[in-house]
């Protein structure tokens, strides 16, 4: 009995180091790329085969084993490697010969071992006993441990020329390992007696603790079934020993293991089988477990001694795994929900109330043990596979949906009783210095101090002493090793006091201790009974858990924030003892955490876009033409269509008859799983994670950025093609403009849960759509010159690629379809009746509004560039056809006054008709890009009014830029931003035609007046014909009024010398006054093959073109075509064509 307390103590805490030591070599030794490398190498195995051939002994010709010599050769760098191994195993062996030692004596020398009687002992001697058969089981495992200690001892000799001392005992120690069980009944068989009587003992304890009902009806971990006795302190040694729930059944199955005489008596076999029914499977360390259940068959297989026990021992381990196949799992998942409820409630009267900690202390630290013991349950047997014979499980089977609450409710009880630290220790500090030290003055009698000893007496008195000066920063780890010594004495057989005369000092004391650590100890009981630092070995079930947390039950998603903290208590589990393995376990936790916070976001994303759909699907029951079918239903002479989809009227979904349909309900679930989620991430600015600090936040931001950059990518394209062909297009301005709407109204729910701005967050996803670096900066024009590569680059990254891609392509292919018109009565491009495409679905000021909206000002940059690029191309066409008719023209212009001279002109004219159509295919890019300008202004003025007022007053102040002054340049272009008509002024029109221009043809632009003028004898205005509903030409030729106005501006300001207005307006003049001439000419021939089918609607063009001139005034047009003949043709126009006929045509 010679200083027990204190061997006890020491063995106790070297093993734990030990253990955990050889949990370290066992995982090194299971990767490939860390441990040695002789082991498992192919040039190292006839060497390593023939040291272990006879171990511990070695055969007289090893060292000429082939492969022995590449040993040798590395000698230094293995001998270094193998060193911490190596004596690892001598601290193996040393340990086992002290703790043997220790446990025989004080098996032999104590009366009794009870957690009534002496339970500071008992748990002292049982984790001991429990920490030498985990180290015997766990090097038992490791394979190589044999030939790590041939290879060192060889090693040895060969680098000092002398034996290693330790070997022969230790390598016979790791043989013996073979057979784990026998080595330790062998060396323990002195315990029988003992074990026999102090674990019958444990079933009552141990039988409530596995009973469910049994704690329910005490009110175990209760603080409200007895509300009288809500105030006051926790006395009861049993639910203090609640506390051991997973100690003790490592101590019955491993006592039981060791020694199997103690089943004997009657009640050991059922007490075997309630701890057996637990699992099949023990901890030893970290992730690595034992299959109890084959220990004990193959040890009872061999077990000796009378038949009929001998029968009844052998059943006990199959009876037991069948128990647990039938009724293991549920058991366990009563006792979680058991445990979640009372931990709950415990955490919301704590919260409420947080003078409960002080009294109801043991009661919550007993709570937090049973749940700590039942998540490691749970973890090491999720995915672990039964013994031989076992029931199999799925995974989906042994899985908790719920399980992460329990986590949160760890997590949260140790929060609250960090967070109120103080009241804990005031309370209990008064609880020393009050009753604790009243009660054992009471004790401590004369006659009790002259019947202990002197010994004994001298420590109560110091204890006494202690406890009247006790304050907050007090040590009391002497006290409780003093008192582990008394215990120790007064349980010895030569103990001059029995000890069950001393239960009364006993029962105080172990409370005043209890109390110490309340005090002086309040993290490492934290640690001890609530810590789950040790799930970083289940880190894959871990993060799986956390991955169905996110999706799984209505209140799930906020558990979530306990992985976080949970995984800051990871790196704890690199002791001293392996130091290494701190920054293993960081980098791997950092790359959880921010997969973690991936996930979340991405989780939060998901269910924003799942709201946004549903949001869009209620806004689309708004839709004009779903009123417009309730309505052709109440009309008689129109039949719907059987098959068709009736669309659903808005609100419907809100009627009670339908509120708890699967679509709603999910809807309320997703939202309340995002704003769960989103408190969560919104807990803490900045969480550190091991050595990295992360911003939950910023996770979010990028996310609900990403999410909606790809919703934006998403909705501008939609499917018009089939499987064969398929075709995107450009979804309508509108529509697009009114679901972005939606699911900006869905991401901003989360503005109410989580710090985040998302109109800054929007507003920059949607400039990062609509810009292209490439155009450089907005007050310049350097746009102009980039090649079409530098922007195409970032297709990818912006949205705007594609859309000013698929306008260029609609300017020069939709608009030009025979069929579509622009109207200036409905600003807008139309299609005529029975036309399958419509143009005013993409191509009117509406549209342009909502497209100006969405790409802002940048984005109606990148557009015009493509139309300004087709413009371009038709001008080049233009050209050519211009210097092909130079001659010509030239003729024409000397002699247009002269009709025969003119008319031959006329006849010599070439590719009349392909000039006109490239003309109004300019005329059409012209008038979008007004229409580009109007919807700018619209969408400027409504956002930012003052803004656009400024800059139109500013704009007004001076006169037009006709010639690209460049102190007036950035005017231009704020004004071109902003949507203010440019007039002569549109700077980007003519920097982009000036790329025609060559420095040899420039005066071939001013033949572009009478080439106009001439083709009036084109078939162009052959069939032009006006209609009045739309105020157009049927075939666009209205629209050359603004391609010529702004052509001839375009190349006279750029090609002019002098800089002078005059110039330009001498050339509209001209196409005014030839114009006309020939038109009247025309007039007065009889109708032929160029004669216009209708030839009031030619006439009005040229009343059109001076309305469309900034820079010419009606009294021009005056002097060659008189008003009173123009307003006679406007009347034959709009009095002689019916309505009827107008309003079929478009």
């Amino acid at each position: 009995m010679a200083k027990l307390a204190e061997r006890l103590t020491i063995l106790n805490n070297a093993g734990q180091q030990l253990l955990t030591r050889l949990g370290y070599i066992k995982k090194v030794l299971a990767i490939p790329t860390q441990r040695p490398q002789f082991i498992g190498e192919p040039q190292f195995s006839k060497a390593n085969t023939a040291l272990l051939k006879k171990f511990p002994e070695f055969e007289a010709n090893v060292e000429k084993t082939p492969g022995y010599e590449l040993l040798t050769g590395k000698s230094k760098i293995f001998f270094d490697d193998l060193e911490p191994y190596y004596f690892a195993f001598v601290d193996v062996f040393e340990f086992k010969e002290n703790a043997v030692a220790c446990l025989n004596e004080a098996a032999n020398s104590v009366t009794t071992l009870t957690m009534d009687d002496n339970p500071t002992l008992t748990i002292s001697f049982f984790d001991l006993l429990t920490l030498y058969a985990q180290i015997t089981f766990l090097q038992s495992m490791i394979e190589d441990r044999k030939l790590i200690l041939a290879v060192y001892y060889k090693l040895f000799f060969f680098i000092r020329c002398t034996n290693e001392p330790n070997f022969a005992r230790v390598a016979n120690y790791a043989v013996a390992c073979d057979n784990p069980v026998k080595i330790m009944q062998d060396e323990l068989r002195t315990l029988t007696p003992t074990m026999t009587n102090t674990l019958i003992s444990f079933f009552p304890l141990y039988s409530k603790m596995r009973t469910v009902a049994v704690l329910r009806k005490e009110g175990a971990l209760s603080i409200t079934l007895k509300p009288e006795e809500m105030t006051r302190p926790v006395t009861d040694k049993s639910i203090v020993q609640l506390g051991l729930d997973s100690q003790m059944t490592l101590w019955i199955v491993f006592g039981y293991l060791i020694c199997p005489e103690a089943l004997v008596p009657p009640g050991a076999i059922d007490l075997l089988k309630t701890a057996l029914q637990e699992g099949f499977s023990l901890p030893l360390i970290r992730n690595v477990v034992l299959q109890i259940h084959n220990e004990f068959e193959s040890m009872l297989g061999s077990y000796k001694g009378p038949k009929k026990e001998v029968s009844k021992f052998k059943k006990a381990p199959k009876e037991a795994l069948d128990e647990f196949g039938k009724k293991g799992l549920q058991k366990h998942k009563e006792k979680r929900i058991y445990l979640r409820q009372e931990l709950n409630s415990l955490v919301q009267l704590c919260t409420d109330q947080p003078g409960l900690l002080g009294p109801k202390f043991p009661l919550i630290l007993s709570a937090l043990s049973m749940a700590k013991s039942e998540v490691f349950w749970y973890f090491s047997h999720l995915k672990q596979a039964p013994p031989k014979g076992g029931k199999k499980f799925t995974e989906e089977e042994s899985r908790d949906s719920r399980i992460s609450e329990l986590l949160f409710l760890i997590d949260s009880t140790c929060n609250i009783v960090r967070s109120n630290r103080q009241i804990i220790q005031r309370y209990y500090l008064e609880y020393l210095r009050g009753a604790d030290l009243r009660k054992l003055r009471e004790i401590s009698t004369s006659q009790f101090m002259s019947a202990v000893g002197t010994g004994i007496s001298q420590i109560l008195r110091s204890a006494m002493d202690e406890l009247s000066s006790v304050n907050e920063n007090s040590d009391f780890k002497a006290l409780r090793l003093n008192w582990f010594r008394i215990e120790a004495s007064l349980s010895g057989k030569s103990s001059p006091t029995p000890l069950l005369k001393n239960r009364e000092l006993v029962d105080r004391f172990n409370l005043i201790t209890n109390h110490t650590k309340y005090v002086d100890d309040l993290d490492g009981l934290l640690e001890r009974h609530a810590s789950l630092a040790g799930l970083w070995y289940h880190k894959e079930s871990f993060v799986d858990a956390f991955s169905r947390a996110l999706k799984e039950g209505p209140n799930q998603p906020y558990h979530t924030l306990a992985f976080f903290r949970i995984m800051n208590e990871f790196p704890q589990t690199a002791t001293n003892a392996n130091p290494e393995e701190r920054d293993e376990i960081g980098d791997g936790i950092t790359q959880i955490a921010q997969r973690f916070f991936n996930e979340m976001t991405d989780r939060v994303v998901a269910i924003l876009n799942e709201m946004a759909k549903n949001f869009i699907s209620f806004d689309s029951q708004t839709a004009d033409v779903n009123a417009a079918y309730m309505l052709l239903l109440k009309r008689k002479d129109v039949k719907v269509d059987k098959n068709a989809i009736v669309p659903v009227p808005p609100g419907s979904e809100s009627n009670y008859r339908k509120r708890a349909t699967p679509t709603i309900d999910r809807l309320r679930l997703y939202e309340r799983n995002a704003f769960q989620l989103c408190s969560v991430l919104n807990k803490t600015e900045e969480l550190v994670i091991f050595d990295q600090v992360l911003a939950p936040r910023e996770y979010l931001k990028e996310r609900i950025r990403d999410g909606l950059s790809k919703f934006i990518k998403a909705s501008w394209q939609i499917d018009i093609g089939d499987e064969k062909h398929p075709e995107k297009a450009l979804q309508r301005p509108t529509i697009f403009e009114k679901n972005l709407h939606s699911y900006i109204n869905a991401i901003k729910t989360i503005e109410n849960y989580v710090d985040l701005d998302i109109g800054v967050l929007v507003a920059e996803v949607l400039l990062q759509e609509a810009y292209v670096p490439a155009l450089g900066k907005s007050n310049t024009l350097d746009w102009i010159n980039v090649d079409d590569p530098e922007i195409y680059k970032f297709s990818e990254q912006s949205s705007i690629v594609f859309i000013a891609q698929w306008y260029g392509d609609f300017v020069a292919r939709k608009l030009n379809t025979p069929g579509v018109v622009y109207s200036p009565l409905r600003e807008g491009f139309v299609s005529r009746a029975g036309l399958p495409f419509r143009a005013d679905l993409y191509a009117d000021v509406t549209e342009m509004k909502s497209l100006c909206n969405i790409v802002g000002p940048y984005g109606c940059k990148m557009i015009d560039r493509e139309v300004l690029k087709f413009i371009l191309n038709m001008v080049n066409s233009l050209k050519e056809t211009l210097s092909n008719n130079k001659n010509v023209l030239e003729e024409l212009r000397m002699n247009f006054t002269v009709e025969a001279q003119c008319t031959e002109s006329l006849k010599r004219l070439r590719d009349a008709d392909s000039f006109m159509q490239k003309a109004i295919a300019i005329g059409n890019a012209l008038y979008f890009r007004e229409l580009l300008q109007k919807g700018q202004m619209q969408s400027v003025s409504e956002n930012v009014p003052q803004i656009a007022r400024s800059v139109q007053n500013s704009f007004s102040e001076y006169r037009r830029n006709t010639f690209m002054a460049p102190e007036l340049l950035p005017m231009d272009l704020l004004a071109k931003d902003a949507g203010i008509p440019l007039e002569t002024a549109d700077q980007p029109l003519k920097r982009f035609l000036s790329k025609s221009i060559g420095s040899a043809d420039a005066a071939l632009w001013d033949y572009l007046p009478l080439m106009f003028a001439a083709s009036f004898t084109s078939n162009v205005w052959r069939e032009a014909v006006y209609k009045p509903v739309v105020e157009a030409h049927v075939n666009n030729a209205h629209t050359l009024a603004k391609a010529i106005n702004d052509l001839i501006i375009a190349f006279k300001a750029v090609t002019t010398s002098t800089g002078d207005e005059k110039e330009i307006v001498t050339l509209l003049r001209s196409f005014v006054e030839i114009s006309s001439i020939i038109l009247l000419r025309i007039a007065r021939q009889k109708a032929d093959k160029h004669t216009p089918v209708d030839f009031p609607s030619v006439i009005i063009f040229m009343d059109k073109f001076v309305q469309a001139s900034p820079l010419l005034t009606a009294d021009v047009l005056e002097e060659c075509l008189p008003y009173s003949l123009l307003r006679n043709e406007y009347s034959s126009i709009y009095s002689n064509r019916g309505k009827k006929e107008v309003s079929e045509t478009f």
